[in-house]
C-alpha cells in the first residue's frame, strides 16, 4: 500500500522505492542574532498592533498566533498565513527540522556534524546550561561556543522567534527587516521546511 505523504519512485522494473514528498510549507523563523537578547513582549505587542493596523496582520487566532491580513506581502513576497510569536524562556535551537545540514569548523572548515548533535544533546541534557553550550573541534583542538559554529542551512540559538508560517518566498522585504528589527536587534531568517 503506497502513502499518499510518499511518491513512488521506479528506479528499475525488479525494485520500486517510496521517497517522502517534499514540503510545500515554508516558514520563516525570525530571530536576534545575539542569542541571549532578551526582547519585551511589550515591544512584541507594540509591533503586532502595528502590523494590524497597517493590515499585514489580520485576525488574532490566539494570544500568539495571528492570520495574515491583506498587506502580508509587506513582509514576504507572496505573503505568508499566519504569524506566531515564540517567546521561550530557556535558550532553543531554530533550523531547518529536515536534517541534512552542515557543521563546520569556523577555524578550519572541518566536518563537526557528529560531534555538534553530541554537544547539542549534551547541552539539552544539561538544562540549556551556558557552561556547556561548547564544542572542541576534534580536527583544531579550539573551543567553539556552539552559536559560532558554521551552518550550512542556517540555523541559530534564540530565546524566541517570529515565525511566519506558509511563507511565499524565501526573503524579508526591507521593510519587515528595519521593522523587526525593532524588536529583535540585529535579526537572522532561519528557513524552515515543515512536512
Amino acid at each position: 500500500m503506497w502513502d499518499r505523504n510518499y511518491i513512488r519512485f521506479d528506479i528499475n522494473p525488479w525494485k520500486e522505492y517510496q521517497l517522502p514528498r517534499p514540503s510545500s510549507r515554508l516558514d520563516l523563523i525570525c530571530v536576534a542574532v545575539q542569542p541571549m537578547y532578551l526582547w519585551e513582549l511589550d515591544a512584541a505587542g507594540a509591533l503586532l498592533f502595528r502590523w494590524q493596523n497597517q493590515g499585514v496582520l489580520g485576525e488574532k487566532i490566539s494570544d500568539c498566533v495571528w492570520h495574515a491580513g491583506p498587506a502580508a506581502e509587506r513582509v514576504v513576497v507572496g505573503g505568508f498565513t499566519s504569524l506566531h510569536v515564540d517567546k521561550r524562556q530557556t535558550l532553543s535551537f531554530f533550523s531547518n527540522q529536515q536534517g541534512g545540514f552542515r557543521v563546520r569548523c569556523p577555524t578550519n572548515g572541518g566536518n563537526l556534524v557528529p560531534d555538534f548533535v553530541s554537544a547539542l544533546q549534551r547541552w539539552r541534557g544539561s538544562g540549556n546550561g551556558e557552561e556547556t553550550r561548547v564544542l572542541q573541534c576534534p580536527l583544531c583542538g579550539t573551543s567553539h561556543r556552539l552559536e559560532s559554529l558554521d551552518f550550512s542551512p542556517p540555523a541559530r540559538f534564540a530565546l524566541g522567534a517570529v515565525v511566519l508560517r506558509d511563507a511565499g518566498g524565501a526573503e524579508l522585504t526591507e521593510w519587515a527587516r528595519r521593522d523587526l528589527m525593532t524588536l529583535l536587534g540585529e535579526l537572522a531568517v532561519v528557513a524552515c521546511r515543515v512536512s
